[in-house]
């Protein structure tokens, strides 16, 4: 399944590296990618279990999803912006957008404080 989201989330692909150590650091980044998306999706399981949650809503058309995947957790949070409002160099505002429920949900289980996120 791990190498599947190396080819597919990750979007590894064939490159052409002049040597060796290049191709060692890039699937040292690549492995460390691997590795955070697997203590992502435990950590949301997990909490499901903890919280008795069978399933949350992560697929199209609000459908249940009773193993979320860290590709899906990470693109429910794809669409969030930030601004920032500068007076010359002097930050005036930041401005958030409003996290929706499944989002907030999602930070709870993760335990991720919602003021990340400027709520």
């Amino acid at each position: 399944k791990r190498h599947e989201q190396l080819k597919t989330a990750a979007k590894v692909g064939p490159g052409n590296y002049k040597s060796a150590e290049r191709i060692e650091a890039f699937l040292v980044l690549y492995f460390l990618a691997v590795a955070i998306q697997a203590l992502l999706e435990r950590q949301v399981r997990a909490a499901m279990k903890t919280h008795g949650l069978r399933s949350i809503p992560l697929y199209p058309e609000d459908r249940d999803c009773s193993a979320p995947t860290a590709d899906k957790i990470l693109e429910l949070f794809g669409p969030l912006r930030r601004h920032r409002l500068y007076d010359g160099t002097d930050e005036v505002k930041t401005f958030w957008d409003p996290l929706s429920d499944l989002q907030r949900l999602v930070l709870q289980l993760l335990d991720v404080p919602t003021a990340k996120y400027g709520q």
